[in-house]
């Protein structure tokens, strides 16, 4: 399935808007924080789509999978409302879908929705 780029274009007075890049993976979806600037057509301009912080990317767990199959072992005692910090996902789940996510930001494949 293509990530999903869902551009906030509310979000501030200036070019610049906040954006998640969401990603399918096991168990749930990422949502990575991202910024990027809109042209004066209200259109995204790919090339200024980037990162904007780790800290607040989540992971929305589905409940599809056991917890133990997507979560650090120190992440498994914590009782929250399926929505993780991107840290408590085990490597081998979170470091694939990183370059994933990269590799979609450079060859700009994700489709857009503006909210």
């Amino acid at each position: 399935m293509k990530p999903r780029l869902k551009v906030y274009v509310y979000s501030t007075n200036c070019e610049t808007k906040s954006a998640d890049l969401i990603l399918a993976v096991t168990g749930g979806e990422i949502r990575f924080d991202c910024t990027v600037d809109l042209n004066s057509a209200d259109d995204i301009i790919p090339e200024t789509l980037r990162f904007n912080s780790m800290t607040q990317s989540e992971f929305l767990y589905d409940g599809s999978v056991p917890k133990n199959n997507v979560f650090c072992v120190n992440a498994l005692s914590n009782n929250m409302d399926n929505i993780y910090p991107v840290n408590y996902l085990r490597t081998d789940l979170f470091n694939p879908a990183i370059v994933e996510a990269m590799m979609a930001i450079a060859n700009q494949a994700y489709d857009v929705e503006y909210c």
